[in-house]
């Protein structure tokens, strides 16, 4: 008899409603929610930590990415031909850029709160370890952005919990890489060791002294060892990547960008040769990138492909400042900055809309 009155009873509350964000127990209709008792509240929260709890580290790639749209953006105004419009098109992109990056980074704040111990997992697991490394960066690109807006004093706060933050991320990955493993490379080796370089890129923007200048040329070594281990990983091991790995391999072009920023951003560029070998590298890396499109294009998209959103960034920006010091005359560059700048805001727009569409 109870087994019936159940069934008519969900015979009468008609279709089943959407799923909440990422699963978790299903949605309510209007009028149960008029009725709301205690209860269903309890279990309501329930639901919202379990899915906190199974929120993807990727989600600190997308923070930092779209983030770092809004920089681009703003570089891009600056330092290249744009006009009045232009300019307060990208103070717009900016504004909106820092706020859902932020809303982004504090949801996984919000995850660390009330599920420390998933959270544990993460930071221990080799997926986690290589993207949890962006959250910090994103921290650190929040810093300069306040620094920018006149907050020096909480940007300065912010830039030193991010430096720990990161310090403490760092040596998560590393536990990942000895004993060495084969099976354990991966596109994402490329990001820890990132951040070292752009906190020496934020650190010297704020003022934080020339010590910071020796994190670049730590990671600037990180890179030159990690990086042909990741492409022969990639393209000559006998074993293949799994498809959310491959889906990473967007992160090849984030290095070089990333260390010419920060060495520009440290004073380093006049006339110097690495300048133009760091340059040339993106580059190289870019089209490398290009090239293998079409394959991960034909991949299922899964959380893991956030990761595309920030390499997309760094380009763009660090394309920009080049030509800025070098090629700010020519028309050709000038307008293929642009392009550049225009391709890394499709990429984080179609990656952003993608990746929430698949955790709604």
């Amino acid at each position: 008899t109870r087994i019936g009155i159940a069934g008519a009873e969900q015979a009468m509350q008609g279709p089943a409603e959407r799923a909440p964000l990422m699963g978790g127990a299903p949605s309510v209709g209007a009028g149960t929610r008029a009725a709301y008792s205690g209860g269903d509240r309890a279990r309501g929260l329930r639901a919202l930590k379990d899915n906190l709890c199974i929120m993807p580290t990727s989600v600190a790639g997308l923070a930092l990415g779209v983030c770092g749209l809004g920089i681009t953006w703003q570089t891009a105004a600056s330092y290249l031909l744009a006009g009045p419009w232009m300019k307060g098109c990208a103070d717009v992109i900016s504004l909106v850029s820092f706020n859902i990056g932020v809303t982004l980074v504090m949801l996984y704040v919000v995850k660390l709160l009330i599920a420390p111990a998933a959270c544990l997992r993460d930071a221990r697991s080799l997926d986690g370890s290589t993207d949890l490394p962006c959250l910090s960066m994103a921290l650190m690109m929040v810093a300069w952005w306040l620094h920018v807006h006149g907050m020096g004093s909480v940007a300065w706060a912010v830039w030193q919990a991010a430096v720990a933050l990161h310090s403490v991320l760092l040596l998560a990955f590393l536990a990942h890489v000895y004993p060495f493993s084969w099976a354990n490379v991966t596109p994402g080796w490329l990001t820890p060791s990132l951040g070292l370089a752009m906190a020496a890129g934020t650190g010297s923007a704020l003022g934080a002294g020339e010590w910071v200048e020796k994190l670049f040329w730590v990671s600037l070594l990180a890179f030159l060892i990690v990086y042909p281990l990741v492409l022969y990983r990639v393209h000559a091991h006998p074993t293949f990547l799994i498809d959310k790995h491959q889906l990473q391999y967007g992160l090849v072009a984030a290095p070089a960008g990333v260390l010419l920023i920060a060495w520009i951003a440290m004073g380093g560029h006049q006339g110097h040769a690495l300048t133009h070998f760091l340059f040339l590298l993106l580059m190289t890396s870019v089209v490398l990138v290009a090239i293998r499109l079409p394959h991960m294009a034909s991949l299922n998209f899964t959380p893991a492909a956030a990761s595309a959103a920030f390499p997309a960034d760094v380009a763009a920006k660090a394309a920009v400042l080049y030509t800025h010091l070098y090629q700010a005359s020519n028309t050709v560059m000038v307008a293929c900055s642009w392009f550049f700048v225009l391709v890394a805001s499709a990429v984080v727009l179609l990656v952003a809309s993608r990746f929430l569409v698949l955790l709604l």
